[in-house]
């Protein structure tokens, strides 16, 4: 890890760190989201994934989800924003290991294409920034 900014909302269920993949064939930044992502923790996830696609416009933006144990609609808007972002473009976001909460939220909202950049792993994203 070369950088890390890690900030803790002001509801302490869900936590937000950015950190650096040197394992991706074109740099990445990788933005890890853990526990709960509801509105409350939404503003602070706009303002880490916004701050991260701006401060590295070079590097493809991974979105680590794994860890998020409960997500609703305002979350989705922001990583909508952040896909809609840098589509057609490069670097581009990517989603990774996206939990039954969060892929349930796109499914119930309608916005199942948005998973077509949603991958179970990063080998996955790999292949993708690779073709």
């Amino acid at each position: 890890m070369l950088n890390s900014l890690t900030v803790l909302p002001q509801v302490d269920q869900g936590r937000f760190a950015v950190d650096y993949d040197p394992q991706a064939g074109k740099y990445t930044a990788m933005l890890t989201i853990q526990g709960a992502v509801t509105f409350r923790q939404a503003p602070e996830l706009r303002r880490q994934l916004l701050q991260a696609i701006e401060a590295h416009p070079e590097r493809n933006l991974v979105v680590e989800l794994s860890q998020v144990t409960q997500f609703d609609t305002a979350a989705m808007a922001v990583l909508l924003e952040g896909l809609m972002l840098t589509t057609g473009i490069e670097p581009e976001v990517f989603l990774v290991g996206a939990t039954d909460s969060v892929t349930k939220v796109f499914h119930l909202a309608g916005f199942e294409d948005a998973l077509v950049r949603c991958f179970g792993c990063m080998d996955d994203v790999h292949q993708q920034i690779a073709s």
